[in-house]
């Protein structure tokens, strides 16, 4: 999931999408003789929130900490799904456009090396696109 970080979480409409997608028979299953029973086994959720302060903001006021408990604990975990990687692209507004692809850089590789270890790749890259 790629979002911007508003207010210190997930956009309203993509807390919608997961509202109406992440559903109950779909994402988990949840009875009161069952109770809940996870089903996206076989999804690993990678996370690239895309974020306009710093780090040193998000550290400090523990803004990090809440949006993962919030998406990786409160959806990823509840409906079973795989946590892949989160990688933040902080000062997503620099003035400086070699900032933001240092950040963007940094974080797709993260997600990259992440995917890669996951199917068995290890340190792999992908090959790049011919001439």
């Amino acid at each position: 999931l790629v979002f911007p970080v508003y207010w210190w979480s997930m956009p309203a409409l993509l807390k919608g999408w997961i509202d109406r997608v992440f559903v109950n028979g779909w994402a988990f299953e949840h009875s009161p003789a069952s109770g809940l029973q996870p089903k996206l086994q076989n999804l690993t959720t990678h996370l690239l929130p895309i974020a306009g302060d710093d780090p040193g903001a998000y550290e400090r006021h523990g803004y990090e900490s809440a949006l993962r408990t919030q998406i990786e604990h409160g959806i990823v975990d509840y409906c079973g799904s795989r946590r892949g990687s989160t990688a933040f692209i902080y000062q997503s507004e620099q003035l400086s456009p070699e900032t933001t692809v240092r950040g963007v850089d940094h974080a797709v590789r993260t997600i990259s090396e992440a995917i890669h270890a996951r199917l068995g790749g290890g340190d792999r890259r992908p090959s790049p696109p011919a001439a």
